[in-house]
């Protein structure tokens, strides 16, 4: 489906979602997140995400050349309620085991149907190192 004229101003109107992540190195990550637009009364709406896709990458740094995770290509980020505009991020312990990175950046892009592609957020992710192994 292709965003609607409505949802598209909402969306450029408010910007990407800051949502930082904090990943315990050896341990199962999971991130329910909901997107919904949010008029100027208040009112929230859910994005509808049907017929979209969503994609997402860890970095070291926005400009590092080198992906530390692609979870998009990967599948541990996919949505799973589209007309709730839900989305989940799961890692498995052997994926967050595997990080070697202390910090770094994320953004999370949904391209719709109609070719539209926008960035729902973005954020830092921070890799607290494991001790038991």
């Amino acid at each position: 489906m292709a965003a609607d004229q409505a949802t598209l101003e909402e969306i450029l109107r408010t910007g990407p979602a800051q949502i930082d992540l904090p990943i315990y190195q050896g341990a199962s990550f999971t991130m329910p997140i909901r997107w919904h637009t949010e008029n100027e009364a208040g009112e929230r709406k859910p994005v509808d995400l049907s017929g979209c896709s969503v994609r997402m990458q860890f970095r070291r740094r926005i400009n590092s050349p080198a992906v530390e995770l692609d979870l998009g290509a990967a599948g541990y980020i996919r949505i799973t309620d589209p007309l709730q505009g839900e989305m989940l991020i799961d890692l498995p312990p052997a994926i967050t085991a595997a990080l070697t990175f202390r910090s770094g950046v994320h953004d999370i892009e949904v391209e719709f149907s109609g070719g539209e592609v926008l960035r729902f957020a973005k954020g830092v992710v921070v890799v607290d190192r494991e001790v038991t192994r």
